[in-house]
Parts: C-alpha cells; sequence; structure tokens
C-alpha cells in the first residue's frame, strides 16, 4: 500500500512538471505587424493585418503575410503580383507561438511551422525554428 502511494506520488509530481512547461509568455500581434529584414541579409517578411479566407486551416484566426530575398534577385513587387501564391503564407501569434503555413501556388497542401519567438518589441523580433535554428530581424521602413 505504502508503496502505491509513493509511486502514485512521483507520478503526480511529474504530471505536474510536465504541465508547467507550456510557456507563459505572450507577445503582442500588433509588434508583429508590419515589414521585418532579416539581420545581415536582403531577405524581408512582411505581416498584415488581412484575416486569412482563402486557406483551409480554421482552427484559430490566421493573418496574411508575405516574404521575398532580394538577394535572390525577388523584390515585394513580385510577390504581391502572385497574390496568395509563392512566399505567401498565412500566421497566427499565440502566446509565444508563432505558426506560419506557407501557401502554394499550386493549391498545395497548408502545412503549418511553428516557431518560438523569444523577443518580439516594436523594432526587434527574434525566433526560433524547431530545430533550433534562430532567426534575428529588424523593423524596416
Amino acid at each position: 500500500m505504502k508503496k502505491s502511494f509513493i509511486g502514485l506520488a512521483i507520478i503526480a509530481i511529474v504530471a505536474g512538471f510536465a504541465s508547467c512547461n507550456k510557456s507563459s509568455v505572450s507577445f503582442s500581434e500588433s509588434d508583429l505587424h508590419g515589414k521585418w529584414q532579416e539581420e545581415d541579409k536582403n531577405a524581408y517578411v512582411k505581416f498584415t493585418v488581412e484575416l486569412d479566407t482563402v486557406s483551409n486551416l480554421k482552427d484559430r484566426k490566421y493573418h496574411w503575410g508575405y516574404e521575398w530575398d532580394e538577394g535572390d534577385g525577388v523584390y515585394e513587387k513580385d510577390v504581391l503580383n502572385e497574390r496568395y501564391g509563392n512566399g505567401w503564407f498565412v500566421y497566427a501569434l499565440d502566446g509565444d507561438q508563432l505558426t506560419q503555413a506557407h501557401m502554394m501556388s499550386n493549391k498545395g497542401a497548408d502545412i503549418p511551422k511553428v516557431y518560438t519567438v523569444t523577443v518580439l518589441t516594436n523594432s526587434d523580433l527574434k525566433f526560433q525554428d524547431s530545430e533550433k535554428v534562430n532567426h534575428s530581424y529588424k523593423k524596416a521602413n
């Protein structure tokens, strides 16, 4: 009986620690909106306030965003000409979890990727992907 009680107590403690792993950090989505430049690169991302009504993702409220890399000869106007195609994604920010699903111009699957935001101010954006690769951006004009 005593062993059973100790076993149950250990399980309760482990379960309690596991439930504490969810981050209590929360960032303001309004700080995310706008145009960002990846540090030391000519790559940009723009998070808009436009709500998604096109993708198949319906588990939460998503907004539109898009990205381009001028180092590869792709400019913002090129991405805007192919609205909701390559370069476009939908996103949602929930606490410190930034979910992005990139759109494919061939109407491929909307597969979400989740990033952990570590810094989000009106001038700095830093997040980490599931491979522990860090991404760092500065607010652009």
